[in-house]
């Protein structure tokens, strides 16, 4: 039987996003496009942001994490073997950030106007405040799971997740994320800088894993987009 996830870090109320991310505009460059991993369930919008901006977040985060002057600490995962829950290395820290998320909804909206693939979200109402910052060094994965559903409030406005968001901010060797059907069809999707990964989560959620990271640092901001209840 395949495991949950493990609960979210403790979440905290401050953080320092970069400048140049609050400056960036996905919808004005002709490099953002959309790929279908497969209908209905896993899409990647590639070039959402440009490898600078991933690069200036990544050392953001790990200043922010060394520094005394904010709370926001990254935490390794320990690796234990559960019964209700899949292995699981790497380091993580958690924002809980309306404005960051409102932020990031509003340069999202507009790539999901204009592709009929991504018809599904202009009835979503937003991103899970719940910001989740994820870092895998070599030897660190994610074993076989599944995402959970869950209940947040978007602003006031009471939510549920549908769909996890995966926003790559660096490159690496190994470290794919693999979804697999019940039928034994299996679908990889690559790192990339900037890339934003989209998949269906709940009780529609396929089987998927982050394979281990064999060279480099696979740095990830994970939100989840939400629709009203």
């Amino acid at each position: 039987m395949a495991k949950k996830a493990a609960k979210p870090a403790a979440k905290i109320s401050a953080f320092p996003w970069p400048k140049s991310l609050l400056d960036n505009d996905p919808s004005k460059s002709y490099k953002v496009h959309t790929e279908t991993i497969l209908q209905d369930q896993i899409y990647v919008i590639h070039g959402f942001l440009p490898a600078k901006i991933c690069n200036d977040l990544v050392q953001t985060i790990v200043k922010t994490d060394a520094g005394d002057t904010h709370t926001f600490k990254m935490e390794t995962t320990p690796l234990t073997k559960r019964r209700d829950y899949a292995a699981r290395v790497n380091d993580r820290g958690a924002v809980e950030d309306t404005g960051i998320c409102n932020y990031l909804w509003h340069q999202l909206e507009p790539l999901f106007e204009k592709d009929p693939e991504l018809a599904e979200f202009k009835t979503a109402f937003g991103l899970n405040p719940n910001i989740r910052m994820y870092r895998y060094t070599p030897g660190q994965f994610f074993d076989q799971h599944y995402d959970e559903s869950v209940r947040c409030k978007v602003g006031s406005t009471a939510c549920t997740t549908r769909w996890t968001l995966l926003l790559y901010l660096s490159e690496c060797q190994g470290g794919q994320t693999m979804f697999y059907e019940d039928g034994g069809k299996s679908y990889e999707v690559q790192p990339t800088n900037g890339s934003v990964l989209l998949h269906k989560h709940g009780e529609d959620c396929l089987l998927h894993e982050g394979r281990e990271v064999t060279g480099g640092e696979k740095w990830i901001l994970r939100s989840d987009v939400a629709w009203k209840n």
